[in-house]
């Protein structure tokens, strides 16, 4: 579902692939719908169920009644169906409606998806999220705000980021806003009823992408030319939605060409530099360019760099870290010399290409990491104003630290990517509202990565 066409298929079938290459599901794959004569399927997407299997949506007329349902279906690692056979009904009503990455591991070994449902009045844009056993977590949330071309991307702590175009009219002309929103693990909309608003220099044609790196900052990536001029803009953003650059973003190159962003042509790198892609139309054919920025938004090479600039139509851009503060870039291209193919291309931090470097661009000391995660008693204990509490990281990864009452009632949550090494927690005895608890026993409890560990520690007004 990466393409801005519907695309149909005769049959969906799904495939794992180890880091040699070898297929282990079969030369063939797994079949999750076969091809029945008459019978379409479309909106095919997948993400990880964290262990090794996945989760896989689709849209098909099973029942020849005319209207799609999306049906949904987990493999486990080892390529057996842990579903129904003819997959899962997520809804009967499903609408495909260009939505760029459906499907996103929603952790704990569960996935979230986005889709458009036409069981209300209107169509409405809808989140669920589902368990390994196929069991709904939420009720159906619609979200308040319908992009055209819109993404979702997971926000690493168990709910999601949708960003795309939303548009409101005022009786004589329509305005388009870029805009995005966060729901929580709980399925809770975290930020405004309708969304943040990213920009409202945007159009009908406007596409979106989305990122979000290790410190939970999100980049915003569109394309713009209602004013006539033609440029792609990134924002960032806080976990708490804030811009943290300019009013309306800051401008990837001044070079008056059209350009467009569909795909995700933005790569997450280890630190807050963002590698963003995208489509120009600069020597009569659809090429493709890149440029990095920094912290602060401001451009780290000095000119756009050519990732491909062969006579041949590049589509749908998909980019990803190297690892090494670079980028790889995958896309396809339609040729009248080679025909359809699929390429890629690898730039360093450094904006050159093929350049592999060896050396990460942050400064690493092994040596003194902890070698093993670990949860340290809270001091002290008891406590009557503030508590700390110390734990230990051997890796990246998200963390969760949440606060229980002796009944097993959530009290706090504390939650966040962080780096490795040694962390504090402040504990003021107040709940997630803000208000004070009452004396008593609560026990704390460290999620990090498969790491879980528990302990107790006593308030005392």
């Amino acid at each position: 579902m990466g393409d801005p066409y519907e695309v149909t298929y005769n049959a969906v079938y799904a495939q794992r692939i180890d880091s040699s290459g070898t297929k282990l599901w079969g030369d063939a794959g797994i079949e999750l719908s076969p091809f029945v004569e008459g019978k379409d399927k479309t909106g095919v997407s997948a993400c990880s169920d964290g262990n090794k299997g996945a989760f896989v949506f689709w849209g098909e007329d099973q029942d020849g009644n005319g209207a799609f349902e999306l049906r949904g279906q987990r493999i486990t690692s080892d390529g057996q169906l842990a579903w129904p056979d003819t997959g899962l009904v997520v809804t009967d009503n499903f609408i495909f409606d260009n939505i760029s990455n459906p499907a996103v591991c929603g952790g704990s070994g569960n996935a979230i998806i986005l889709y458009s449902d036409s069981s209300e009045t209107n169509w409405d844009t809808k989140l669920q999220k589902l368990n390994s056993q196929g069991y709904f977590l939420w009720d159906d949330n619609s979200v308040a705000i319908y992009p055209v071309g819109r993404q979702m991307i997971s926000d690493k702590r168990g709910g999601a980021i949708i960003a795309g175009v939303r548009w409101t009219f005022d009786g004589i002309s329509p305005e388009y806003i870029v805009g995005a929103q966060r729901i929580d693990r709980k399925g809770q909309v975290l930020w405004e009823e309708n969304g943040i608003t990213i920009t409202k220099n945007a159009d009908d044609q406007t596409d979106v992408n989305v990122l979000i790196n290790k410190d939970g900052n999100l980049f915003v990536i569109w394309d713009d030319s209602h004013s006539g001029q033609s440029n792609v803009y990134v924002q960032k953003l806080n976990p708490e939605g804030l811009p943290q650059w300019p009013n309306n973003g800051v401008m990837l190159s001044k070079i008056n060409l059209l350009k467009g962003v569909f795909g995700n042509g933005i790569a997450p790198v280890e630190t807050s530099n963002p590698v963003v892609i995208w489509k120009g139309w600069r020597n009569g054919d659809n090429d493709l360019f890149g440029q990095k920025l920094n912290s602060i938004g401001l451009k780290l090479w000095s000119d756009d760099v050519p990732i491909s600039t062969r006579e041949h139509y590049q589509r749908v851009p998909k980019a990803i870290s190297d690892n090494s503060g670079g980028a790889i870039v995958c896309w396809y291209e339609i040729g009248t010399g080679s025909g359809w193919g699929i390429f890629a291309q690898q730039v360093s931090r450094n904006g050159n290409l093929g350049e592999v470097l060896k050396t990460s661009i942050s400064q690493r000391h092994s040596s003194s990491l902890p070698s093993q995660t670990i949860l340290h008693q809270s001091y002290p204990n008891p406590f009557n104003s503030e508590v700390i509490i110390k734990y230990k990281l051997s890796k990246n990864q998200h963390v969760r630290l949440t606060v229980y009452d002796i009944t097993g009632k959530e009290v706090i949550t504390f939650d966040q990517n962080q780096s490795p090494g040694l962390h504090r927690v402040k504990w003021q005895g107040k709940n997630q509202k803000g208000g004070e608890v009452t004396s008593g026993i609560y026990l704390y409890r460290l999620f990090a990565g498969r790491f879980v560990d528990s302990k107790k520690l006593i308030y005392v007004k």
